[in-house]
């Protein structure tokens, strides 16, 4: 995985970004260096399942 400050890495997620929102889906980057942020991380995108509406 290439490191998030690189420009390429990051104009690639934008792009990825720009084109799932048009599908009305949404991109969650998470950096986990740590099993704690692990944690968080997952705990917050798991927590967002209960606020979607369908």
């Amino acid at each position: 995985m290439p490191h998030i400050r690189n420009s390429s890495f990051a104009r690639t997620v934008q792009g990825l970004s720009d084109t799932l929102t048009v599908r009305s889906y949404e991109l969650l980057l998470a950096i986990a260096d740590t099993p704690e942020r692990e944690l968080r991380s997952l705990q917050a995108v798991l927590g967002r399942g209960r606020m979607a509406s369908y």
